[in-house]
C-alpha cells in the first residue's frame, strides 16, 4: 500500500482528491494533507510519502518546484505527481515534468485520472518491494 502526501492551498480540492484516494483504499494506506509547501515539507519530514500529488501554485517558503526536488532527494523512491489549472503556464509544466514528476493532472483531478497513475506506480514497482 502507498503513503500519500496532497499539497493544496484549496481544501476543497485535498478533499476531493482525498476521496478519489479513499476509493483505492486497497492501494492507498495512509493521506496526509497539507495547505502550503513549507507544511508539505514539515509532513514529508515526519513520514516520508510513496506519493506526493502538488498543486504547481501552492504557496510557501520556496516553490513547489523546489519543493518537488526536495522530496525526490530526501527519498529518492517517491513518485510526485503535478497538478494544476488547465489554464496553468506551459512553463510550470514543462519545469515540473523536467525536475522528474511522473504525471501532470489537470484540476478538478478526476478519479480516473488518480487511478491511471496509481496503475501506472504499481506498474513501476511491482517485483521490486518499495511498495507492498
Amino acid at each position: 500500500t502507498m503513503r500519500c502526501l496532497i499539497v493544496d492551498p484549496s481544501s476543497a480540492s485535498r478533499k476531493k482528491l482525498v476521496r478519489h484516494l479513499e476509493r483505492c483504499r486497497q492501494r492507498t494506506e495512509h493521506v496526509v494533507e497539507a495547505e502550503d509547501v513549507g507544511a508539505a515539507v514539515n509532513a514529508f519530514d515526519a513520514e516520508a510519502a510513496d506519493v506526493v500529488f502538488v498543486d504547481l501554485l501552492a504557496p510557501g517558503e520556496f516553490t513547489a518546484l523546489d519543493a518537488i526536488e526536495y522530496f525526490q532527494d530526501e527519498h529518492p523512491d517517491c513518485e510526485v505527481v503535478a497538478m494544476g489549472s488547465l489554464s496553468e503556464d506551459a512553463v510550470d509544466v514543462m519545469a515540473a515534468k523536467n525536475v522528474g514528476v511522473l504525471a501532470y493532472l489537470p484540476k478538478p483531478v478526476q478519479p480516473e485520472a488518480v487511478q491511471s497513475v496509481l496503475d501506472q506506480i504499481d506498474q513501476m514497482s511491482s517485483g521490486f518491494g518499495r511498495i507492498k
